[in-house]
């Protein structure tokens, strides 16, 4: 066993106990149930969180962008809408987009736990690639590559 693997290990055995006995999965599901009105306020909002989350996991995996943190994720719970803060690609020393981290997309526990399940393998994964499929139309191409030039 190597060194790395006694440390990632280690980290792995924290980061259960954590989450065994201080942070539950349902914190931002009680919150926004507390703080909304209504269902079909919270409805609305888990609608909007969703699609709004999806499209930006696609575009930080599609740019590169490096150090998504839950903490960089701000909403409005009045609509639902996504700011991220510090949301720029990872660049190397040739100037050559590059990516470090070890996920494609932050989607934790919590998030995942609002959405339910039926809102990650529904509406996220739908937005998800539907702005995938967005990126492949020879128009959009274009229109890309005109920006990018």
């Amino acid at each position: 066993m190597a060194a790395g693997d006694i440390t990632i290990n280690a980290k792995l055995q924290v980061y259960n106990e954590i989450i065994a006995t201080l942070v539950p999965d349902t914190i931002l599901t009680e919150f926004m149930a507390k703080t909304l009105p209504d269902y079909n306020s919270l409805w609305m909002f888990k609608k909007q969180f969703t699609t709004q989350f999806a499209l930006s996991a696609f575009v930080s995996y599609v740019m590169n962008i490096g150090g998504r943190s839950p903490h960089k994720i701000q909403f409005s719970r009045a609509t639902g809408r996504i700011a991220n803060i510090d949301f720029y690609p990872v660049y190397n020393q040739t100037g050559l987009m590059e990516s470090k981290e070890p996920v494609p997309f932050r989607l934790t526990r919590n998030m995942e736990r609002f959405i339910t399940p039926f809102g990650v393998d529904g509406l996220f994964a739908a937005v998800f690639t539907s702005a995938a499929q967005c990126l492949v139309q020879p128009k959009i191409i274009t229109q890309i590559q005109h920006y990018l030039s």
